[in-house]
């Protein structure tokens, strides 16, 4: 079963015109052809790239905890991330960090429909990813690797393959084994060579190991 789409609260966002955005968004990262990597030399490769999302409906640092959402990112330039639009919606404070650095992001384009969002941060210079493979390019049963914040714990790495390539209201999915939790939401899904291939969204709370990853390049449509 796919995931059902997030009842995102449209209070929580700006009105972004698809036509203007395409004019001004960055451009996406062409595929690494690299060779593929030994898995702790991957999670050297693309940790630098994912960070941790904090948001609130107050100054974030004032918030109690219970007030947070968290999940995560994963940077395309030294100021833009992309992350899932249901860990922001409604929270328009929010903080990106890593390994204790901090700063705060603004939500410069969303799409609340597809769940996709894009963040900028003009605090913190950020490390951006290696490339980005295109949908149609990947196979079912090749490997993939999840890296993010499931249940706040940074950085977490697991590894998978890739079990179906679906369309979900229009928007490419990626079901996939690689684990991933709360928190994950927003975190990369990567080939061997450190593209990023999709951006987690959704895990099956019944079913072991079916999870969901929007395609990334379906965050340039």
């Amino acid at each position: 079963m796919l995931p059902r789409r997030q009842n995102l609260p449209s209070s929580g966002f700006a009105t972004f015109g698809l036509s203007e955005w395409r004019r001004q968004r960055p451009p996406m990262p062409p595929e690494h052809e690299g060779p593929a990597l030994a898995p702790a030399a991957l999670y050297d490769h693309i940790a630098p790239s994912v960070y941790i999302v904090i948001a609130s409906d107050q100054p974030v640092e004032l918030a109690e905890r219970a007030a947070h959402a968290q999940g995560s990112a994963v940077a395309v330039t030294e100021h833009v991330l992309l992350t899932n639009c249901h860990v922001v919606a409604g929270r328009p404070n929010v903080r990106i960090t890593q390994h204790g650095l901090s700063g705060k992001a603004t939500i410069i384009y969303a799409d609340p429909a597809g769940d996709r969002c894009f963040l900028r941060t003009d605090e913190m210079a950020v490390h951006p990813i290696h490339g980005v493979r295109r949908f149609d390019s990947l196979k079912v049963g090749e490997p993939v690797f999840s890296l993010g914040t499931p249940s706040g714990l940074e950085l977490s790495f697991g590894e998978g393959m890739v079990s179906g390539l679906r369309l979900n209201e229009g928007v490419r999915v990626i079901q996939n084994s690689a684990p991933s939790w709360h928190g994950s939401s927003g975190g990369g899904l990567f080939d061997a060579r450190g593209n990023l291939v999709g951006i987690t969204t959704a895990g099956s709370t019944t079913v072991a190991n079916m999870n969901f990853s929007i395609a990334a390049e379906d965050f340039w449509p």
